[in-house]
């Protein structure tokens, strides 16, 4: 059970130490609904500008897709705050500096800044796009492997 101070401790201070079994017990319920309310954006997400020339000023439709796009951001900004504190725990743990928890929410939300590129008219090139996708892949990979599969320095010594 997931008590008052134990979430505090897990996603609200980066002070401590958590290992492999607790860093996914306490990931994978934030990863979930971060990767849900993903999947439901890239569903209803708008796939090109509005013609209001052509479309009423107003619509419904669009109007909650904008604030599903609110709730979303925020949702993703809290856990990513969540994530990190948790992953600075883990990177102490395995005798890491605990600042480079903060990196793959960097390139993600970089890479994420770049999805604006069809509406750019060109001001973002492919090349700039690419990299940002490579930098947050890297970033993501390197989290899994580092924070999550390597052992910590307690169970290299035993």
């Amino acid at each position: 059970m997931l008590t008052r101070e134990r979430f505090t401790f897990l996603y609200r201070q980066d002070e401590g130490r958590v290992d492999r079994a607790t860093f996914w017990r306490a990931a994978l319920p934030v990863l979930a609904m971060l990767g849900a309310m993903t999947a439901i954006w890239l569903a209803i997400m708008p796939q090109g500008g509005r013609d209001l020339t052509r479309d009423a000023f107003f619509d419904g439709k669009v109007a909650a897709t904008y604030a599903y796009l609110l709730a979303f951001t925020l949702a993703a900004l809290i856990g990513s705050a969540m994530l990190y504190f948790l992953a600075a725990k883990r990177l102490r743990d395995a005798g890491r500096p605990s600042w480079l928890a903060g990196l793959p929410f960097l390139a993600l939300f970089g890479d994420g800044a770049f999805i604006g590129r069809p509406r750019a008219d060109g001001a973002i090139g492919p090349g700039a796009l690419f990299a940002a996708d490579v930098a947050a892949i890297a970033a993501v990979v390197w989290a899994v492997i580092d924070m999550g599969l390597r052992k910590s320095r307690q169970e290299i010594s035993s």
